[in-house]
């Protein structure tokens, strides 16, 4: 989004000199390829989407988005109700880039949501952690901050990042084009990247942040769970969504072939 907006001439550019807490942000998280020198965006939270289990449940190794299509979790399984994670998830365990353009991939990836979409409870963005406590799933899709505090919950919970790679994501704080009050909002993203604002925010959400110098304040379960700070080698498998320009069109009207069906 970061992206879309720059090119509609939605942000305003930031002064960085404004912001002396800059030099706090994790290196490896600034200079992203959506906004190289950080004019427009300032990394706030990040994270990936992977996949939440239970282990109580399943005694079998989770590695791979192929669990999601294993038909023993019928009913027990929830994916996102979001039409680029989902067919994201697909084409990486198909090998392919979830950025993919190509209308034979995506067209490959919708035939196996198709196949597994009796087997799913839900396709749910915002509750899928709540299935997870209570046991109504087993296995779901989704977002590694929500998981991680149902881990912090329940120590049955555990998070994947699958074998194939899946989404990285990073949130961003930008300012809107022609803001009232500019200064103010600088003030404002420079009071976020404080450390203890940042080991706050990291500690109240569950989400994984920008904030290095933020990371000794930040409770020693978040930092050594995979769903907050997975190893670097498990990210590498991992892919930024990216705008995929008119293709989304294709996207589009296969997942609403798919939820209709």
């Amino acid at each position: 989004m970061v992206s879309v907006l720059r090119e509609q001439g939605l942000l305003e550019p930031l002064d960085l000199d404004r912001l002396t807490n800059f030099s706090n942000l994790d290196p490896q998280l600034v200079g992203l390829p959506y906004d190289s020198a950080n004019e427009y965006s300032i990394p706030y939270m990040w994270g990936t989407t992977g996949i939440g289990y239970r282990k109580d449940k399943i005694s079998e190794t989770i590695d791979s988005w192929a669990a999601l299509w294993d038909s023993k979790y019928k009913d027990r399984m929830s994916m996102l109700d979001d039409v680029r994670e989902t067919l994201g998830a697909a084409l990486k365990m198909l090998g392919k880039s979830l950025n993919s353009t190509d209308p034979g991939e995506i067209q490959e990836a919708a035939a196996m949501l198709s196949a597994q979409k009796p087997l799913v409870k839900a396709y749910d963005s915002g509750g899928f952690d709540q299935l997870l406590l209570s046991g109504d799933a087993w296995i779901v899709q989704g977002y590694s901050g929500q998981i991680g505090k149902a881990m912090a919950e329940n120590p049955l919970i555990g998070y994947v990042i699958p074998k194939e790679g899946c989404t990285q994501f990073v949130d961003n704080l930008c300012i809107p084009k022609n803001a009232a009050n500019r200064t103010l909002a600088h003030e404002f993203v420079n009071f976020v990247l404080e450390a203890q604002i940042g080991a706050d925010i990291a500690n109240g959400t569950g989400y994984s942040t920008a904030n290095r110098a933020a990371r000794p304040l930040i409770r020693p379960e978040l930092l050594t769970s995979e769903a907050g700070y997975p190893p670097r080698e498990a990210l590498e498998r991992c892919e930024f969504i990216t705008d995929i320009g008119p293709a989304i069109n294709i996207y589009d009207r296969l997942w609403t072939e798919i939820k209709s069906k």
